[in-house]
C-alpha cells in the first residue's frame, strides 16, 4: 500500500466523526431558539400571555446557554475542514478557495462564540460581548454568502443537458435536489446573519420565523434517512 492511501486519525479528524450527532441536536435547539423567539414577538401585545412570554424567554436564554456549549467543538471541526480542505490534493481553484473561506470564518465565528461563552455565562474574563457577538455573526455571514455562490455553482452543474441522449442518473437528480434544500436554508441564514452582524434591521418574529425554518431544513438534511426497499 502506498503512503498516499495511508489514513492517519488526528484529534481534529476524529471530533468530525462525531459532529453529525452534535449537528443534529444543536439544529433541535435551534429551532427551539429561534421559533420561541418568533412566539415571543407575536405575543408581545398580550397581556393574557405574559406568563407564557416569561416562560419562553427563560427557556429560550437556557437554550442559547446549551447551544454555546458546541462552540468549542464546532470550532474544531471546522478547523479540521480547513485542513482537510487544503491537502486534499486538488490544485487550488475558485471553488477550492470558496470552501477554504467558508471553512475559516466558520472557525472564527464559533471563535466569537467561544469568548463570548468564557465572559458572559462562564464569568472566566471579561470581554466585550455585544461586538463578540456582533463580529462573529459577520463572520457567519460571510460563510453564508460563500456557500451560496458555491452552491450555485454546483446547481449550475447539475441542470440537466438539453442535448443529453440519456437519462439522468438518480444520483444527479439527488444531489441537484439536495444543493436546493441547502441552498434555501442558507438563504434564511443570510437574513438572520445580516440582523444579527448589524447589516440590516428586522424584526424579531421575521427573525426568530427564518431561524425557526432554517433549523427545520437542517433537521431534514442531518437526519437519517430510512433505506430505500428493495426491488
Amino acid at each position: 500500500m502506498s503512503s498516499s492511501k495511508v489514513v492517519v486519525l488526528e484529534p481534529l479528524d476524529t471530533l468530525v466523526k462525531y459532529q453529525t450527532v452534535l449537528k443534529q441536536k444543536d439544529a433541535v435547539f435551534r429551532f427551539f431558539q429561534f421559533s420561541s423567539r418568533a412566539l415571543i414577538y407575536l405575543l408581545r401585545n398580550s397581556a393574557q400571555y405574559s406568563g407564557v412570554r416569561t416562560k419562553l424567554a427563560s427557556s429560550m436564554h437556557t437554550v442559547v446557554t446549551g447551544r454555546k456549549v458546541f462552540a468549542f467543538l464546532n470550532s474544531m471541526t471546522e478547523l479540521a475542514n480547513f485542513k482537510n480542505t487544503l491537502m486534499n490534493g486538488e490544485p487550488m481553484h475558485w471553488y477550492k478557495a470558496v470552501q477554504l473561506l467558508k471553512a475559516l470564518m466558520m472557525a472564527k465565528f464559533w471563535f466569537c462564540e467561544n469568548v463570548t461563552l468564557l465572559s458572559k455565562f462562564a464569568g472566566v474574563f471579561k470581554a466585550d460581548n455585544a461586538w463578540f457577538s456582533r463580529t462573529g455573526a459577520r463572520f457567519w455571514l460571510t460563510a453564508v454568502m460563500c456557500s451560496i455562490v458555491s452552491d450555485a455553482s454546483l446547481l449550475a452543474d447539475y441542470q440537466p443537458k438539453p442535448d443529453a441522449t440519456e437519462p439522468e442518473k438518480p444520483e444527479i437528480t439527488e444531489k441537484r435536489h439536495l444543493v436546493r434544500v441547502r441552498m434555501c436554508r442558507n438563504i434564511c441564514d443570510f437574513f438572520v446573519a445580516s440582523n444579527n452582524s448589524q447589516f440590516l434591521r428586522l424584526n424579531e418574529g421575521l427573525v426568530g420565523t427564518l431561524g425557526a425554518v432554517s433549523a427545520v431544513i437542517l433537521i431534514y438534511e442531518l437526519w437519517p434517512k430510512k433505506p430505500q426497499p428493495q426491488q
